[in-house]
């Protein structure tokens, strides 16, 4: 949404998530229980326009690694890099030197090495093979493609154009249409 300025709750991704949501004629209430056991409780958030703000104090909770982290030695780099979504380090500094990340540490940050998660999930695509053309001549085959209606027309008042290519010498012509 172009220009908003405040953050929106997705109730469905909400409920997903464990949380319970109970709506009443001008209040809501939401419930989330944490993995330790503990229920976080949001009351009378009262309707305004239509909307149920919610005004949270950040909940500081120990981040755990995951167990392939846990059972190797690994420094605090790989470690914020993997808990943060493989995250780049100069990104990691930003976060730490705008303190926008509660615990994490203020040791230096570094490149220590290659991620090879990120090597395979950040993986550029191929390029597709060059083909050879399948006609043997001219005009045995042509492609043909219509655009618009463009919100603009064009000095003769066209709105449309059409595009014929020849796939043997890919000669090209397009006509615009009104």
């Amino acid at each position: 949404m172009p220009g908003i300025t405040k953050n929106l709750l997705s109730v469905g991704q909400a409920t997903e998530n464990g949380a319970s949501i109970e709506f009443k004629k001008d209040y809501a209430q939401i419930k989330y229980m944490l993995a330790n056991g503990q229920e976080i409780k949001h009351n009378n958030q009262r309707l305004e326009r239509g909307l149920y703000p919610i005004h949270c104090i950040p909940i500081v909770h120990k981040i755990e690694a995951n167990h392939a982290l846990t059972t190797e030695k690994t420094d605090h780099n790989t470690l914020w890099h993997h808990q943060l979504g493989h995250t780049n380090i100069q990104a990691i500094k930003t976060l730490q030197s705008n303190n926008m990340v509660i615990g994490l540490p203020k040791e230096r940050f570094s490149t220590t090495g290659v991620c090879e998660g990120c090597l395979f999930g950040k993986m550029p695509q191929h390029p597709f093979p060059l083909r050879q053309s399948k006609s043997k001549y001219l005009l045995q085959l042509v492609h043909s493609d219509i655009r618009g209606p463009f919100p603009t027309t064009s000095i003769s008042g066209s709105k449309y154009f059409i595009s014929f290519i020849d796939d043997y010498s890919r000669f090209t012509v397009i006509t615009f249409l009104k």
